[in-house]
Formats: structure tokens, C-alpha cells, sequence
């Protein structure tokens, strides 16, 4: 496990929100054959040793999913009512079937998205959503955990 990932899991398992249940291979395999993708490495070794926050915040009001709750942009809002803008997001986004939503901030006042594109898979940059706009904030989900653990402001869009 990289020591960011050890970082990061002894972080929340100090909270008390570190998931038990950490993703399998089979998981990994499920939901790439379901969603017809090839999970980067940095993202298959995040589920397999951390696998979110159980559902619950963080002290920095951050909610990480589990592997069953990570869902493309499209996908993740399409239960939403039609008149929020994450929904709207997903009807102009280039790819919004390629970027998987991770995180949240404040129940939802900022979503966090990775790409997975099997034609670019050295490409893994991270978006952040707020209502109908986003905003690259890091080239690959490692570097965002890094942002996090730092508290960068870039997270926040500042």
C-alpha cells in the first residue's frame, strides 16, 4: 500500500469512519465488466484498502464512496430532481459518462469526479462540481488525496 493510502486510512480509522468492508477483487471485476471500463490502478488499490467513509463525514464534512456507491456523473444524478443543476450538468458535459463520482463536500454542495477513459488511461484527472459548473483541480485521484490530506484550497474551488 503506498504511504498515502496508509496515511489516509489511519486518518479515518482515528475518526471512527473507515470502512470495514473493503473492496474485493471480484468487486473490482463486477463493476468494471458493468460499467465496461478498466478501474485505474490508484483507484483499484484505494477500494481494496480503504473502500471510503462508511457513508458517514469527515471532520472536514467530506463523504468518500465505497465502491458500491461510485457511479458516473449521469448515473449518480439521474434520481435528482430535474430542476438541480447537478442533473443539468450531466445533459452539456463532454464524457460525463467518464467521470465517476467519489466524493462530497458538505452533503453535496461540491462533488468530486475522476475520468476513466480506457482510450486515455494515463489520464485520470479529477474534477470538482458545483451545481452546473466544474473545474479540473488535479491530474489523478492520488494527487487529489494528497490536495486532502492538505487541505489544499484548490479543493474547495478557490
Amino acid at each position: 500500500m503506498s504511504q498515502l493510502l496508509s496515511f489516509q486510512k489511519s486518518l479515518w480509522k482515528e475518526e471512527g469512519i473507515i470502512n470495514p468492508e473493503k473492496a474485493s477483487e471480484d468487486d473490482i471485476s463486477n463493476f468494471n465488466k458493468t460499467n465496461n471500463i478498466l478501474m485505474p490502478y490508484e483507484l483499484n488499490l484505494y477500494f481494496k484498502e480503504i473502500n471510503g467513509t462508511s457513508g458517514e463525514y469527515d471532520n472536514k464534512f467530506f463523504c468518500f464512496y465505497s465502491i458500491n456507491n461510485f457511479k458516473n456523473i449521469e448515473e449518480k444524478f439521474k434520481e435528482w430532481d430535474d430542476e438541480t443543476s447537478f442533473k443539468q450538468l450531466s445533459l452539456y458535459m463532454n464524457n460525463s459518462k467518464k467521470y465517476y463520482v467519489f466524493a462530497d463536500y458538505q452533503c453535496h454542495l461540491i462533488a468530486y469526479a475522476v475520468l476513466i477513459d480506457e482510450n486515455h488511461s494515463d489520464k485520470n484527472n479529477v474534477i470538482a462540481i458545483c451545481g452546473d459548473t466544474y473545474k479540473e483541480i488535479s491530474p489523478s485521484f492520488m494527487e487529489f488525496l494528497r490536495m486532502y490530506i492538505d487541505d489544499d484550497e484548490k479543493i474547495y474551488l478557490n
